[in-house]
Order: C-alpha cells, then sequence, then structure tokens
C-alpha cells in the first residue's frame, strides 16, 4: 500500500572515501546528498589535509560535505571543520558525549559511529542522545572502519528510532528494496563506499547512478 506523501520519509545517499577532485564532480553529477572525506591516516581513502581543500571544494553548491574523523583531538575536528566548511562530522572512535555537544554546540551535525554484531546492546547508545544528531551503524570491526560486508539488520528492530541514523555496511543496489522495513525506525541515509569503487577513493560514477535510481523509486512507495 502507498503511503501518503507526508508520512514518505526521503532517504538519503551518502558516498564516502572521497579522495579525487575530478572523481568528486563525477559522483555529484550521478546524484547523491552527502559526500564523505576521511580524515584517518590508516585508512586507504585517507585524504591529507595538504589535498582536502581542492578535493572538497570540487563539491558543488547543494551537496553536503561530511568528515570522517578516528579520536581526533575535539580542536583538530573544529579546526578542520571550519577551515574545509564541512556539514557533518562523523566520529568512529571512542569519542565522548561530551566531545559530541561540543561539537554539536559548536555548529556541526554530529553522526557517532557505532560497530553492530549479534551480541550489540543498544542501552550503550542512552548517552549519546542528546548529544548527536545522528547514529550510524555499521558492521562490528577490530579496526575502525568499514568491512564491506552488511550485518544482520534485524538487530535494529529493537530500537527505538529516538535518533535518525545512517545505514553502512556492505550496502549494494540489491539491498535498496530491504531498507524500507528500517524507514520506520528513523532510517535518515545510507552510506556507501567500497562496492561503488574502481581503486580505493575512486568511486563509478555508473554504479552510484544505479542505487541513486533505486532510491528514487523507494522514496516514492
Amino acid at each position: 500500500m502507498k503511503r501518503p506523501v507526508d508520512s514518505i520519509k526521503k532517504i538519503k545517499l551518502k558516498v564516502c572515501g572521497m579522495r579525487y577532485a575530478r572523481n568528486v564532480r563525477d559522483i555529484a553529477a550521478a546524484g547523491p546528498d552527502i559526500l564523505g572525506f576521511i580524515f584517518y591516516p590508516p585508512s586507504p581513502r585517507y585524504l591529507p589535509p595538504g589535498d582536502a581543500g581542492e578535493v572538497t571544494g570540487a563539491v558543488p553548491e547543494g551537496l553536503e560535505k561530511a568528515g570522517v574523523f578516528v579520536n581526533s583531538p575535539s580542536e583538530e575536528v573544529e579546526r578542520m571543520g571550519e577551515t574545509l566548511q564541512l556539514d557533518y562530522v562523523q566520529l568512529h572512535g571512542k569519542e565522548s558525549p561530551r566531545m559530541c555537544m561540543e561539537l554539536k554546540n559548536g555548529g556541526f551535525k554530529v553522526i557517532k559511529v557505532f560497530g553492530v554484531d549479534e551480541n550489540f546492546d543498544l542501552k550503550q547508545l542512552d548517552g549519546y542522545k542528546e548529544a548527536v544528531d545522528y547514529f550510524l551503524f555499521d558492521t562490528r570491526s577490530p579496526q575502525y572502519g568499514g568491512t564491506g560486508k552488511a550485518f544482520n539488520w534485524s538487530v535494529l528492530d529493537q530500537y527505538d528510532g529516538s535518533v535518525p541514523f545512517f545505514l553502512s555496511g556492505g550496502i549494494g543496489p540489491e539491498h535498496v528494496d530491504l531498507l524500507e522495513s528500517l524507514r520506520d525506525n528513523n532510517l535518515y541515509a545510507v552510506d556507501v563506499n567500497s562496492r561503488f569503487e574502481i581503486s580505493p577513493g575512486f568511486k563509478d560514477p555508473e554504479k552510484v547512478k544505479i542505487i541513486v535510481e533505486k532510491l528514487k523509486i523507494l522514496n516514492v512507495r
């Protein structure tokens, strides 16, 4: 049954791990909502500060920018966020609710990342609910960063939806229809990365176009 138009929640698309200005322009033309840039040196998609201005500067007006950080001092996150005019700061480490709140009060939209497996305890979210704008649920891994594999989304059936969330972890176009079951839990966006790459940090515009079109169909159902 089709939902009333005013009840439909548009699920956004974030393409993360961008490294090259030319590729940023090509991916932007494919129609995502948010582009992500990783400022964590061990990542194969690390964007060095010396290149960051040129790369993030290629993002066209109207498209949002997210910076990904892992256990960086709040001063560094603020400095880079302000310099690069980031809309979101995405925190993958052990950042405290207090740090998240400081960044939120500084004018950034804060995304706090949690790795999820079958034993994920939703109670650990409680201390962050007032301090962040979004959660991001990704497949749990010993390392920081994505695995390219999906976790069992049924773990989120008990999530109360009080904070909108991004969903990550091996999501491809073939998973889009399954996202509808999470919309009422306050799914805000899907976050894609390695499955859409030609090489680390270099995304395939044609693959991105496919998932954009599938999300458009889902978003009017």
